[in-house]
């Protein structure tokens, strides 16, 4: 593995970017379970929110992951929710398939977390679907701990 920086996203990258990023948020609730109208239009609805007009909020870091010097994937961090329990959060991470499995997805959340360090953030939290036991290991390994699980069970 080359080694790995982040490059901040321009605001001009936003928009391609937002579609790609929604599109693979509701790919992944649709592989949770739900069905593809409510998934997409639960991703559209967030999305709006946080990104209200198509532009990122505060202090909120979206790069591009960069591995030698090619564009692999991407990273979302930024201040949580209310209510989170946590001061920052991982929105999403991202490695595209070819160069997953090579430890490019925890350099890159490394590289985040110094980021939030930087700006004085305590805690980092983050939500991992189900099905992805592969992220789930990752951010285990990363020492991140389970503090709720989720469960859901379909009736129809």
């Amino acid at each position: 593995m080359s080694a790995v920086r982040l490059r901040p996203m321009h605001d001009d990258e936003l928009p391609d970017w937002i579609r790609r990023a929604s599109a693979a948020y509701a790919e992944s609730r649709i592989r949770s379970g739900q069905s593809p109208e409510s998934a997409h239009a639960r991703s559209q609805k967030e999305w709006a929110e946080l990104f209200p007009a198509g532009k990122r909020r505060d202090q909120h870091l979206i790069a591009h992951i960069i591995e030698g010097e090619a564009s692999v994937g991407w990273v979302w961090v930024g201040p949580a929710n209310e209510g989170a329990g946590v001061d920052w959060w991982i929105w999403d991470v991202f490695v595209d398939e070819a160069h997953r499995g090579h430890g490019v997805a925890a350099a890159a959340i490394g590289l985040a977390e110094d980021h939030a360090r930087g700006l004085g953030v305590e805690s980092m939290g983050l939500n991992v679907f189900g099905y992805n036991t592969t992220a789930r290991e990752l951010y285990e390994r990363l020492d991140y701990s389970t503090f709720a699980v989720q469960m859901r069970k379909q009736l129809s």
